[in-house]
């Protein structure tokens, strides 16, 4: 199971940091979202401002999305 990210400290690097374009699918608006991923690791999820159907603004459900995706009891 993927882990939180840690803090970095000197001795990690970054190797990867991308946002990727995705639909949020938490009801059945199917909002334009961006998922930012850093080392492999989901950090942050967030409106598409270039999606025509939601212009960027996304509910709370799909913000916090992230934490159902990293629940322990998933």
């Amino acid at each position: 199971m993927a882990q939180p990210l840690r803090q970095a400290n000197n001795t990690e690097t970054l190797q990867e940091d991308v946002w990727i374009p995705s639909v949020c699918r938490v009801c059945s608006n199917c909002c334009g979202i961006r998922v930012h991923r850093r080392n492999g690791v989901i950090v942050k999820i967030e409106g598409d401002p270039e999606n025509p159907h939601n212009s960027g603004k996304v509910c709370a459900k799909g913000m916090a999305n992230i934490m159902s995706l990293y629940d322990p009891a998933r």
